[in-house]
This record gives C-alpha cells, sequence and structure tokens, in this order.
C-alpha cells in the first residue's frame, strides 16, 4: 500500500470526476423510467461516499505516517 498522501487525495477525486459525468450522460441518455432514475441516485451515493472515504483514509493514512517519521 503506498504512504503518499497525494496519491490518495488523487486517486479519490478521480473516482469522483470520472464517475460523475458518466452518471450524469446515463440520466440524460437512458433514465427513462422512475426505477433507473432511482438506480443512478444509489450509485452516485455510492460512488461519492467512496471518493470521500478514500480521501478521509489518505489523510488518516498519511498523517499516520508522517508522525511516525
Amino acid at each position: 500500500m503506498s504512504k503518499n498522501l497525494f496519491l490518495w487525495i488523487a486517486l479519490g477525486f478521480l473516482i469522483f470526476f470520472i464517475s460523475f459525468p458518466v452518471i450524469l450522460l446515463a440520466r440524460e441518455f437512458v433514465s427513462d423510467g422512475d426505477k433507473i432514475n432511482r438506480s443512478l441516485n444509489y450509485i452516485q451515493f455510492t460512488v461519492s461516499i467512496l471518493s470521500y472515504l478514500t480521501i478521509a483514509f489518505g489523510f488518516y493514512y498519511g498523517n499516520k505516517i508522517e508522525m511516525d517519521k
């Protein structure tokens, strides 16, 4: 596991900024029904939580490594 703080933060933003436009495009072109729209909401919520957890883990893990040095 990498100990680089910048890598973890960049990974969190990468997850968010790659998936969010795909979800928006799916909303625009695919969402005909309420069921698909609800599924996209769940996917968007999950991706947001995953990206925020990645960034938070990067701050926690990076801070922990810097304090050990």
